[in-house]
């Protein structure tokens, strides 16, 4: 009898019965659900001609996708005489997950990305996920083992680093698929949003308006230096610290700043280029730079190193120093210009700037609308906002003199 394949919004809206029932998704893989409502994968085979079942999880923890991974692994088993109930049998040569990790991230992800990123990735595979499952042939984890692991960390509270592991292990598996030393990839199967506890958001610290003049009166009492440069352009900006610190010369056109997509935060395919219009005050600080870049590519480089920027603590370091620890950092400056956008009016009637201007600016995507909006929508507003915004920044900042004489080096 045919029947549609098995959808997402299927599995969804599937709801219990008097009696336990099944929808099929073919070959022999079906949604069993219960009198409970418990949603779970399962397939049924035959093996020496004898009916039997194969348990693959429960719905949503493993997605339709990937209980068909692990459908598509099964057969491969039957196809090779090997009964899935009695494990996998493999090769004696079979790589485990720990010479994974290290031929993928130690060899391959070595060559090809910066050493920050490879031990970050290395550590915490190694002290997660190795000491329960590095000894074990890559193609014998299952999406169930790979679960208990990462459930350890997640109920330890480590919200962050428990998905930033599922996605390192995931890398390694989709390459061991690739070399053929596995046939699913268990991490990719765990869908984060529903398996781990959500990750508290917690707001950047930022000081209000009334704040700003003294904040900027204390900021430009320190010596000329990158940090307060930096900080400088996050607050003529709007845009985040560390699409700042990846700023290139050759991205500068004119009075705008092009942001490549790669750039930008944002999920895979949510991320677009943005264009920053420059203000006056921007375009003075970059000449600024200009003359203390040492030819580097890079507007903020390092302090011992062109070929690199700076450090993602250079910027809160300056302002714990000051003595703003938890009161400012760097991505404060995009609720400073939020705030400061949506105060201004006509007559305290009509704003002067619609709040679409500020989510542009801000490159804010919400769900749902990804790609609809040009990189360039709303411009001419934008860069008329950010001129205005500059030029309240000075007057803030000629209040929080209070009538002393700016340093020599004064930037702002």
């Amino acid at each position: 009898m045919a029947h549609s394949p098995l959808t997402d919004a299927v599995c969804k809206s599937a709801k219990s019965q008097e009696k336990d029932y099944s929808i099929p998704d073919g070959r022999g893989l079906y949604l069993f659900v219960t009198t409970k409502g418990k949603k779970i994968f399962r397939a049924a085979y035959r093996l020496d001609g004898v009916q039997k079942t194969a348990v693959f999880g429960e719905y949503p923890i493993i997605s339709v996708k990937g209980a068909r991974e692990l459908h598509t692994a099964l057969r491969t088993q039957l196809h090779n005489k090997v009964d899935p109930k009695a494990g996998a049998k493999p090769a004696e040569k079979a790589m485990t997950l720990s010479e994974g990790i290290q031929a993928y991230w130690g060899v391959k992800k070595m060559a090809e990305r910066d050493a920050k990123t490879v031990k970050n990735a290395m550590g915490g595979l190694k002290a997660h996920i190795e000491p329960y499952l590095g000894n074990k042939p890559m193609n014998s984890i299952t999406m169930p083992m790979m679960l208990e692991v990462l459930m350890k960390m997640d109920k330890a509270g480590l919200a962050v680093y428990v998905r930033k592991c599922r996605g390192w292990a995931g890398q390694v598996f989709e390459w061991g698929i690739l070399n053929s030393h596995c046939v699913i990839n268990p991490a990719r199967m765990i869908d984060p949003e529903i398996a781990f506890v959500k990750n508290e958001v917690k707001n950047f610290p930022s000081v209000a308006l009334d704040e700003v003049p003294e904040l900027l009166a204390r900021l430009d009492m320190e010596r000329l230096q990158p940090a307060l440069l930096a900080s400088k352009m996050l607050a003529l900006t709007w845009v985040r610290t560390n699409e700042l610190r990846l700023m290139r010369w050759e991205q500068i056109e004119g009075t705008m700043w092009r942001i490549p997509a790669k750039q930008m935060k944002g999920k895979k395919g949510s991320k677009r280029e943005h264009l920053v219009p420059l203000s006056r005050q921007a375009l003075e600080t970059l000449d600024t730079l200009k003359a203390m870049c040492r030819a580097s590519d890079y507007v903020f480089p390092a302090a011992l190193r062109t070929d690199r920027t700076i450090t993602e603590n250079c910027i809160t370091d300056l302002y714990e120093r000051i003595g703003y620890k938890g009161r400012m950092c760097g991505h404060g400056w995009r609720s400073i210009g939020s705030t400061w956008a949506n105060s201004q009016f006509y007559d305290k009637v009509v704003k002067r700037f619609d709040k679409q201007y500020v989510e542009m600016q801000l490159a804010h995507i919400k769900p749902g609308v990804q790609g609809l909006y040009d990189s360039s929508e709303y411009y001419p507003q934008r860069q008329i906002m950010l001129q205005e915004y500059a030029d309240w920044l000075d007057d803030a900042y000629a209040r929080g003199l209070k009538g002393r004489e700016p340093p020599a080096h004064s930037l702002l």
